[in-house]
């Protein structure tokens, strides 16, 4: 799982807390191994703690999570995703394979009753597969100061699958600092990146 949760300082230190507590009652405890069941019930928690209600008020508390959950069986070489705001990306022989999520966080939302999907693929020897927060692809920079936007966050994810596993953390975060260059950054940045051997 990889979760970008709202706010900075003591606000997300105790939201990061309060999702890291969720997921190991849910999955450790509860044995919960099912990808939208973890996050609707992550989705029931956080609600519930925060006590956040539905009110007539569109403009609802931000307080909540965006989260990507990954199951992979190893018995049969298969692949279960489901997220709240954030995707994930396989990359197969060249080609991006991009499993999209759920338009809709972890708390309360317009559509917090609907059930999360599931996707389900197959994976293969060499896939590799990319879970991330939204840090890296909205970070100031470049010549023009804009956003380095998905588009080329895909290309250096791509870059980085022809490097030996060992060497693309350093990759990826040489090519944040070239773009960031001397601006300031914006957002807490989590790559997570593994490769099916």
């Amino acid at each position: 799982a990889v979760g970008d949760c709202t706010g900075h300082g003591i606000s997300g230190a105790m939201m990061s807390m309060l999702g890291t507590a969720y997921l190991n009652e849910i999955i450790n405890k509860h044995d919960v191994t099912n990808a939208p069941l973890i996050l609707e019930q992550l989705r029931e928690r956080v609600i519930s703690s925060l006590h956040q209600e539905v009110t007539d008020n569109i403009d609802y508390s931000r307080d909540g999570m965006d989260i990507s959950v990954c199951i992979i069986d190893i018995l049969d070489n298969t692949l279960e995703y489901a997220g709240a705001n954030n995707p994930i990306y396989i990359f197969r022989n060249d080609e991006l394979i991009e499993l999209l999520p759920d338009r809709m966080p972890i708390g309360i939302h317009e559509f917090h009753e609907e059930a999360f999907n599931s996707h389900k693929l197959n994976i293969q020897p060499n896939d590799n597969i990319y879970m991330f927060s939204d840090g890296y692809a909205d970070q100031f920079g470049g010549t023009k100061g804009k956003k380095l936007k998905y588009k080329q966050f895909k290309s250096i994810l791509q870059q980085a699958c022809n490097y030996k596993v060992a060497d693309r953390e350093k990759f990826i975060s040489n090519k944040f600092d070239e773009w960031k260059g001397e601006q300031e950054q914006i957002d807490d940045v989590l790559v997570l990146g593994f490769k099916i051997v």
